[in-house]
């Protein structure tokens, strides 16, 4: 969009979201999000960010999102995202169990959803079994219930996941 073009419409952004056409959609939320901020709109903007690699901006994004909305579903969940693929997944790869704890804590203190508690402890006791902390292991391991790890496949906005 050309700074003389109209603030687009929530419509116009979901749909360049909904077909991954992830720069040009976080523009317009962002747009959105300047004219009027909400938890969707927010949330939209970082997973926009988030799917076109801009992690540290969606980071920044997400966290000022978060001070406003904090008792959000998705905005929480999105904040344990974008933490997941920015910290989590690089400290599994390093080994770096500290970076993963620091990281996993974090989102722990917001109530992850079930799929996002569960790849935490499945990140935290990975890399902790590597490094031989198995009292880390057996701590994370016991933060999850048998319920939580349903095996049905979930649905968000008709796909499946």
């Amino acid at each position: 969009m050309t700074p003389d073009q109209t603030i687009p419409t929530y419509e116009t952004a979901e749909a360049l979201r909904k077909q991954g056409n992830y720069p040009m959609a976080a523009q317009a939320f962002e747009q959105l999000w300047q004219k009027s901020p909400s938890p969707s709109l927010g949330w939209r903007w970082a997973f926009c960010l988030r799917k076109a690699g801009s992690l540290a901006k969606a980071e920044q994004i997400i966290r000022d999102v978060l001070k406003k909305y904090p008792g959000d579903k998705y905005v929480v969940s999105e904040f344990g995202w974008i933490i997941y693929f920015k910290e989590i997944k690089p400290g599994q790869e390093e080994i770096d169990l500290g970076k993963v704890l620091h990281a996993a804590n974090e989102i722990w203190q917001y109530a992850p959803t079930d799929l996002l508690l569960a790849k935490l402890v499945l990140a935290v006791s990975k890399t902790a079994g590597k490094r031989g902390k198995w009292d880390t292991v057996l701590e994370w391991i016991e933060r999850i219930q048998p319920h939580q790890l349903d095996n049905k496949a979930m649905e968000f906005e008709g796909k499946q996941g």
